[in-house]
């Protein structure tokens, strides 16, 4: 990729918008509070401090050139700011880090790297740097709200791992994000992929192609046979693989004969860093995602006018949203590109959702005793929908007592039962 094809600006990822409107909408008043802080000078003296104490601050005139090229990658960035680079005391690995002070820029490099990458290499390296001071004070300062709000929710009692995966998230993110910025920098995609490989294997030589073709290799032998659903397993920073393999995807969007794919790119970056949507491991976005998919699956569940007619299920439903509204519960579902077709999202998330949904589908069979056979039937139908069958059955067997045979003797009277439902209820 040529420095004229790479876009002058860095958008922000989807995942970040997500989490920046959660915090805005659902913690209005920590967002308020975190916005209206203004102790910074105080956080910047200990930053100053610190530096001044650990790092050895590397003089301007002594490295004209490094600084130069630190402040033209600034300026390709679009950042508007004084710039001192440090070199770390006792820190043998290959590693660079921005120590955060508004208005000001201060990177720290970690190990021989100025011996160990090439101008190109370097031109990258503090790319993705000042992509973090970028990200930090662009669009508001609102990543760093959202960072220092969650690391206030770690920090109180009543954290728990919600939390504790959102933050991982954002750190995540963050780094695919500022990877973006280092591709942008140097303007050269085997550049990018050879300074990350060397910063993690502490190499003086790669080859870029043959890691790209490894990233490929590695995305197309995935067990269920899709491409690029390597899942990352890293806290802080994602897998020198999956860091290049999302590179390479977001870089081939730069290309005008590309550029209708981005939406599709950023999805599958997503997936390699979320993994499929699961109850186990979900972040606040993804919590509150699942809400509004449990009220539709509650909306559709009580579709049929007898079910809707029963007063103990519309007091169940009403427990998990007091507010329910049964009205257009058949329209998203009707909708296969919906973010709410029940079946498209269980396809696309883990065992944890079969289980789930089956558990919901089970409370509104036994919620009313005087229609329970006919409930079971829908919720049959419905299983059979939303393709979690098998579980529903074992779910249902078992806690209702079941055997077998009078499972399916249900699922074959299933037509016959939901119309005698609709019959007995319109005469009462």
């Amino acid at each position: 990729m040529s420095a004229e094809s790479t876009p002058k600006i860095l958008t922000r990822l989807p995942w970040l918008d997500e989490l920046v409107n959660y915090l805005k909408t659902h913690e209005d008043d920590l967002w308020s509070w975190f916005s209206t802080e203004t102790d910074r000078e105080k956080q910047a003296e200990a930053v100053r401090l610190d530096l001044l104490r650990t790092t050895y601050r590397i003089d301007r005139e002594s490295q004209k050139q490094l600084y130069e090229m630190a402040e033209a990658v600034a300026g390709t960035l679009g950042i508007d700011a004084p710039l001192t680079i440090y070199q770390a005391q006792q820190s043998p690995v290959l590693n660079a880090t921005l120590k955060f002070v508004p208005s000001e820029i201060h990177i720290v490099l970690h190990g021989l790297l100025l011996e160990t990458l090439d101008n190109g290499e370097l031109k990258a390296l503090l790319g993705h740097e000042l992509s973090h001071y970028l990200l930090w004070t662009e669009w508001g300062s609102e990543i760093l709200i959202a960072h220092e709000i969650l690391l206030g929710m770690l920090n109180d009692p009543r954290g728990d791992e919600v939390h504790l995966e959102t933050y991982r998230r954002l750190q995540l993110f963050t780094e695919v994000f500022c990877d973006r910025g280092g591709l942008l920098a140097c303007g050269d995609l085997a550049t990018a992929v050879q300074v990350e490989v060397k910063m993690q294997t502490g190499l003086k030589e790669v080859d870029a192609e043959s890691y790209l073709h490894q990233a490929e290799e590695a995305a197309s032998k995935n067990d269920d046979g899709t491409l690029d659903t390597i899942i990352t397993e890293g806290f802080s920073h994602p897998e020198a693989l999956l860091r290049v393999r999302a590179i390479q995807l977001w870089n081939s969007t730069t290309l005008p004969e590309n550029s209708e794919n981005a939406s599709t790119v950023e999805q599958t970056i997503r997936r390699m860093i979320e993994g499929p949507l699961s109850l186990e491991q979900i972040d606040l976005p993804g919590q509150r995602y699942l809400t509004e998919v449990t009220r539709q699956l509650i909306s559709e569940i009580l579709e049929p006018a007898w079910m809707k007619s029963s007063e103990l299920a519309m007091s169940h439903a009403r427990l998990f949203f007091a507010d329910i509204n049964c009205a257009s519960a058949t329209s998203p579902a009707e909708d296969a590109a919906s973010p709410f077709n029940i079946a498209t999202i269980i396809a696309n998330g883990d065992e944890t959702l079969p289980r789930y949904f089956s558990s919901i589908l089970l409370d509104f069979v036994t919620a009313d005793r005087d229609i329970q056979k006919s409930a079971l039937a829908w919720a049959t139908q419905k299983a059979d929908a939303w393709d979690i069958a098998e579980c529903f059955a074992e779910f249902a067997t078992k806690e209702l007592k079941l055997r077998k045979k009078q499972f399916r003797q249900i699922r074959t009277d299933a037509e016959s039962l939901i119309k005698n439902a609709e019959t007995s209820r319109s005469a009462t």
